[in-house]
């Protein structure tokens, strides 16, 4: 669905100005946002960590074709909303790691259907300043006429920090559930000279932050094997959440970090 610069989202914790699109996936239109103040009983740990005027990411529903019948969107919208929802419940399992962008609200938003507007949910996520891992390893290779990180070193310092975020969340009882290239930001480190001034471009090749929670878990909540809804080439054949599932994704991420390809599913 489509936003305009200027509308005022309200949340369970805050209201939120739009500012302009930042990205669409299959599962969700991604906005840079603002927070205008925080409401009466906004969540105790979100008063600790935004205020007034905080850049925000707010994801709300994908546009919808036409070609899709009625059913078939609300359908739909019913399997985001509940996505949505279980990437908020991971808030507080996750409140404490670094190595999670932070879930900090969620509220309702109406989507247009057709003739109707139906009633779904919106998420408020951290706003990382960072790149993707995708994109970092793709523009790595624009940059330097070779797929893959640029050198051995690179390569196990990301691997070690990815594995310790990755250690990070399963120790905090949640399961990603849908880990891949395009779930993991690379946030900002600025490089700075020996005066103490930041060099010009500073660096991107920061900590790993895993993303995009839709698919997560909370192992105590696991009674039975659960389906992940998503269809890449990083997940198990069974497509399933699980620790194991996890650490499966984060060896086919850790093959396309060494040569800037996804894994061909025969060899994992």
């Amino acid at each position: 669905m489509s936003l305009e610069a200027g509308t005022i989202l309200r949340g369970d914790n805050a209201e939120y100005k739009i500012t302009n699109p930042i990205g669409e996936g299959a599962h969700g239109q991604a906005f840079l946002a603002l927070v205008l103040n925080l409401l009466p009983g906004c969540h105790p740990r979100i008063q600790r960590v935004l205020s007034p005027g905080d850049p925000v990411i707010v994801k709300v529903p994908p546009a919808l074709a036409d070609t899709y019948s009625l059913d078939e969107r609300r359908t739909f919208l019913r399997r985001l909303q509940d996505e949505f929802s279980k990437e908020y419940r991971t808030f507080d399992q996750l409140a404490d790691a670094k190595s999670a962008a932070h879930v900090y609200d969620i509220g309702v938003v109406k989507v247009p259907i057709g003739e109707f507007r139906e009633p779904s949910l919106f998420v408020v996520y951290e706003h990382i300043k960072g790149e993707r891992l995708d994109t970092y390893v793709d523009r790595m290779a624009t940059t330097h006429g070779r797929r893959g990180v640029q050198s051995v070193a690179l390569f196990f310092d990301l691997a070690r920090k990815l594995t310790e975020a990755l250690a990070e969340i399963h120790q905090a009882g949640v399961v990603h559930g849908d880990i891949w290239p395009k779930n993991i930001m690379l946030r900002k480190t600025i490089i700075l000279r020996e005066n103490g001034d930041p060099m010009s471009g500073g660096s991107i090749c920061g900590d790993p932050i895993y993303i995009d929670f839709g698919q997560a878990v909370v192992r105590r909540e696991i009674a039975r094997a659960e389906r992940v809804d998503r269809s890449h080439p990083y997940l198990t054949p069974e497509r399933e959440a699980s620790v194991q599932a996890d650490v499966y994704a984060l060896c086919g991420t850790l093959f396309f970090l060494a040569t800037g390809h996804a894994p061909p599913r025969e060899r994992l």
